[in-house]
């Protein structure tokens, strides 16, 4: 699971030579010592007084007891946002995994409120921020799953730009956030009908895809969700390339996916339903061959006690 950068120690560090005022960054060191801030709280001290100076016109000295105050105060007070935040975070890391084994909501809207506070407290360029907004996006999906009320989901969406927004190209977590953002979008389509967030979510879900190296053991998994929503396009539009391009997602899922994976059976099911959508659609006899061998594959690796055993059945009859 990816994980916040943590702050570090509390000692306060030996004052380096600076090009800036001296008298300025020592005021503003000599606070931070006396409130016994943490190492990084130091480091944003002398990062905002730094910058502070260099915005200013060079003619321009602050000089008087008053501008130095300010300029401390300013400067802190946007380093205390940033410990602040983090420290909502782990509150709401707390809340969730709580919930996560209570199943009491109360604490989900706890974690909500605090990753919410933690994100609005924290400016963009803070590591953590993108880790924030995206379990901020997982916490209001999962309460949109329980209540289904459509604000719910519109923020969900909204925290997942966000995360993405501030996630750089290269992160490994930027798969997973995409596809979090495709599923939402697509949870929105199935809830309002809208093609342009079916379309949104297809593209997004490429986007995954394309990330995600051959070797990835989540390859399978992403492959087979755009296949999913190849085929709820093809439902939709009725384009025979978009369900000739779920057949084919939906056989490399199946590839790739190992023979003792749980999520074998299911993705095979789906092969079989994809084959047999188009036997009905083009009345190619091979078509209907291929559903029935896939469909009763599928029923074979599933296991007695399985709830989608029923459903799978019923397939395998319909199609004999």
């Amino acid at each position: 699971m990816e994980s916040p950068p943590e702050i570090s120690g509390h000692n306060v560090p030996v004052i380096p030579e600076f090009s800036v005022n001296p008298t300025l960054v020592s005021f503003a060191l000599i606070n931070a010592a006396k409130l016994n801030a943490p190492h990084s709280l130091v480091d944003d001290l002398q990062h905002g007084i730094s910058s502070a100076l260099s915005s200013s016109k060079p003619s321009q000295e602050i000089s008087d007891a008053k501008s130095i105050q300010v300029a401390h105060t300013q400067a802190l007070a946007q380093s205390t946002e940033k410990l602040h935040g983090r420290r909502l975070a782990k509150t709401g890391a707390t809340m969730l995994d709580r919930f996560e084994h209570s199943r009491n909501y109360d604490d989900l809207r706890g974690a909500i409120t605090a990753y919410q506070d933690a994100a609005q407290l924290t400016p963009d360029e803070v590591p953590g921020k993108p880790y924030w907004s995206s379990r901020l996006g997982h916490c209001l999906y999962q309460l949109f799953l329980r209540f289904r009320k459509l604000d719910t989901l519109r923020s969900s969406i909204v925290a997942f730009q966000k995360a993405i927004e501030l996630t750089p190209d290269d992160d490994p977590a930027l798969a997973l956030r995409l596809s979090n953002l495709a599923i939402s979008l697509e949870a929105r389509f199935d809830r309002l009908g809208e093609i342009k967030d079916l379309e949104s979510a297809l593209e997004t879900i490429r986007r995954v895809v394309e990330l995600t190296p051959a070797d990835d053991p989540n390859l399978p998994r992403w492959l087979s969700n755009l296949a999913v929503s190849l085929g709820t396009r093809f439902n939709r539009l009725g384009e025979l390339k978009d369900l000739e391009n779920a057949l084919e997602t939906h056989r490399r899922a199946v590839e790739l996916t190992p023979g003792d994976d749980p999520e074998l059976a299911w993705r095979l099911s789906n092969l079989a339903n994809s084959l047999g959508t188009r036997f009905h659609r083009l009345g190619e006899l091979k078509n209907l061959e291929s559903a029935l061998e896939t469909q009763r594959r599928a029923v074979e690796l599933t296991p007695s006690d399985d709830l989608d055993l029923p459903r799978r059945l019923s397939n395998l009859a319909v199609s004999l």
